[in-house]
């Protein structure tokens, strides 16, 4: 996709204009493919801060993908979704 930002001649109007350069469909991504094949353990998401519970530990996607070696995987986990104890206790402290 190519985007063209530019100022009308007074100054008081932006003007956008896209266009695509290729229109190549491109194959869903495995993450986002309803239909991929999945590891039978889900992995436990937190709804709220969007961390992973990894080994005992709730740690940001980096490290999860890190410690689980997600991208050299065949099958990807399917993801559960609920509340780390952090994110809990401020919710009830509100």
């Amino acid at each position: 996709m190519r985007l063209h930002i530019a100022a009308t001649a007074s100054g008081r109007a932006v003007l956008f204009r896209t266009s695509l350069r290729s229109a190549r469909p491109r194959p869903p991504h495995l993450l986002l493919d309803p239909d991929a094949e999945r590891d039978e353990e889900p992995l436990e998401m937190c709804g709220w801060c969007d961390r992973f519970l990894v080994e005992g530990s709730w740690v940001e996607v980096e490290v999860a993908s890190d410690r689980l070696d997600l991208f050299r995987r065949e099958k990807l986990p399917a993801i559960s979704h609920g509340i780390c104890p952090e994110c809990d206790n401020r919710l009830l402290a509100a």
